[in-house]
C-alpha cells in the first residue's frame, strides 16, 4: 500500500538494550479512505432511510487509523450519492436532496495514547465526536478526577479512555 495512504506509521524504537514498539501519525494520510469514514457515512445512509435504524454503541475510533477501500463497498450498498468534495480529512456529499459533510478535526497518536476529533453536519445540524485514550505511563492520571475514564486489571495501572460516543450518535439520529 502507498505510504502517502496510510494515517499512521509503525515503528520500534531501539536504545542500547531496549526496544518500544511506537507510532507515528502521517500528516499526509487519507483519514477519508478508512473504515472509520465509512462506517460514519453508512450510519448516516442507514439512518437518513431510516431513523429508528440500529447503530452500534461506540464510534470505533482505532478504524479511523485502519486504511481500508471500504468507501467502493459504500458505493455498492447505497449507490445514490455523490462526492462533491474530497480531501484527506474531510468529504461532502450529497443523497437524496440532503448534503452532509464529515471532517476529521483531531488526530493526535503518541506512543499508544491517542484524541481523535470528528464533525459531522448536515441538514441544519453539526455533531462533534471527542475521545481520549491510551495507556496509564505514570500516576499523574491516579486522581479521584479521572476515576471514571481509568481501567486497571490485575492490579496494576491499566488504561484510560473517554468519549462521548452515545451524544455524537443520538446527534447524528437528530439530524433526521
Amino acid at each position: 500500500m502507498d505510504d502517502s495512504i496510510k494515517t499512521f506509521f509503525k515503528y520500534m524504537d531501539i536504545s542500547g538494550d531496549t526496544i518500544k514498539p511506537s507510532s507515528e501519525i502521517n500528516p499526509n494520510g487519507d483519514f477519508v479512505l478508512t473504515i472509520g469514514m465509512a462506517s460514519i457515512l453508512e450510519d448516516i445512509f442507514r439512518l437518513q432511510d431510516n431513523p429508528e435504524a440500529v447503530l452500534s454503541e461506540e464510534v470505533w475510533v482505532d478504524g479511523f487509523y485502519i486504511t481500508s477501500r471500504d468507501m467502493d463497498l459504500i458505493h455498492v450498498f447505497f449507490k445514490d450519492f455523490d462526492i462533491l468534495d474530497q480531501s484527506n480529512k474531510s468529504i461532502t456529499f450529497a443523497r437524496k436532496g440532503m448534503q452532509f459533510s464529515a471532517l476529521v478535526k483531531e488526530t493526535v497518536w503518541i506512543s499508544y495514547s491517542q484524541s481523535f476529533g470528528l464533525q459531522v453536519s448536515g441538514n441544519g445540524k453539526t455533531c462533534d465526536f471527542n475521545s481520549i485514550e491510551g495507556s496509564v505511563e505514570s500516576t499523574e492520571m491516579c486522581k479521584a478526577e479521572n476515576a471514571s475514564i481509568l481501567s486497571f486489571s490485575n492490579n496494576t495501572l491499566g488504561m484510560y479512555s473517554q468519549n462521548n460516543s452515545t451524544e455524537f450518535l443520538n446527534c447524528l439520529r437528530s439530524m433526521f
